[in-house]
C-alpha cells in the first residue's frame, strides 16, 4: 500500500500516563475511532512486558480502523505488531535500518530544528520527518526550540511529508498550520484533555479547514 496515504493530518501519540491496560487501550481506541491515518506507540515509560502485551492489542485496534501503527524507536518491538512502521532519533542508525528492512518499512525520523538533517534523511531513505518541539511540552523536558518558519524554509528543498511536534495543543495549533505542515504530532494535546475522541476531531476539523 502506498505510504504517503497514511502520512497527513492529526497525528497522534500515545499516552503519557498509564493507569491500567484497559484504561490505556481505552483512550488510544477513542482517538483512533476518528479520521486519523496514523498512530505513534511511544512506551518509554511502560516496562518491556507490558510494551510486548500492548503492542498486539493495539495493533489489532489500528486495523480495525484502519489507521497505521507506528513503533518509537525499538526496533524489537516491530514484530509485535502487523504491518507496524517506525520512528526513529538521532540515536537510531537510518541507512542500516533501511537496508536491514528494505522500501517498505515506512519509516520516519526526529530532525528537531535542523533543516540539514531533515535533507540528510530524505536523501537516505526516510519516508518522512519531524520538526520540533514548537512549544514547551510535558513530554520531553529541555529541547531545543525549532521556530515555525523552519517549516516554510524545509518545504521549499523536502518532498516528503514534514510533521510538527512538541507542546502543540487546540490553543496553539493554528500558530503551526499556518506554515502547512502535513502532519501535526500530539500527546498532552489530545490525551490530557477530559474528551478524547471530542478533542481528535475538533483537531482534525480545524487541520482539515486549512
Amino acid at each position: 500500500m502506498e505510504k504517503n496515504i497514511f502520512l497527513n493530518g492529526i497525528y497522534p501519540i500515545s499516552p503519557m500516563v498509564y493507569k491500567s491496560d484497559d484504561i490505556y487501550l481505552e483512550l488510544i481506541e477513542k482517538t483512533l475511532k476518528t479520521n486519523v491515518r496514523i498512530f505513534q506507540f511511544r512506551g518509554k515509560h511502560l516496562s518491556l512486558k507490558r510494551k510486548r502485551r500492548l503492542i498486539p492489542k493495539i495493533s489489532d485496534l489500528c486495523f480495525k480502523f484502519g489507521v497505521k501503527l507506528i513503533i518509537n524507536d525499538d526496533i524489537d518491538l516491530l514484530k509485535y505488531g502487523y504491518d507496524c512502521g517506525l520512528h526513529i532519533g538521532e540515536d537510531k542508525n537510518l541507512i542500516q535500518i533501511r537496508k536491514f528492512f528494505g522500501e517498505n518499512l515506512l519509516i520516519g525520523i526526529s530532525c528537531y530544528n535542523s533543516i540539514e538533517r531533515a535533507k540528510w534523511a530524505e536523501s537516505n531513505g526516510a519516508d518522512y520527518i519531524s520538526f520540533g518541539a514548537f512549544f514547551s511540552s510535558k513530554t520531553k523536558k529541555n529541547v531545543a526550540h525549532c521556530d515555525p518558519d523552519v517549516i516554510y524554509q524545509a518545504k521549499k528543498t523536502i518532498n516528503i511529508p514534514i510533521c510538527a511536534i512538541g507542546g502543540i495543543s487546540k490553543k496553539n495549533i493554528m500558530e503551526v498550520l499556518k506554515y502547512k505542515p502535513d502532519m501535526i504530532g500530539m500527546i498532552s494535546g489530545i490525551f490530557c484533555q477530559s474528551d478524547v475522541e471530542s478533542t481528535t476531531n475538533t483537531l482534525i476539523n480545524i487541520m482539515d479547514a486549512k
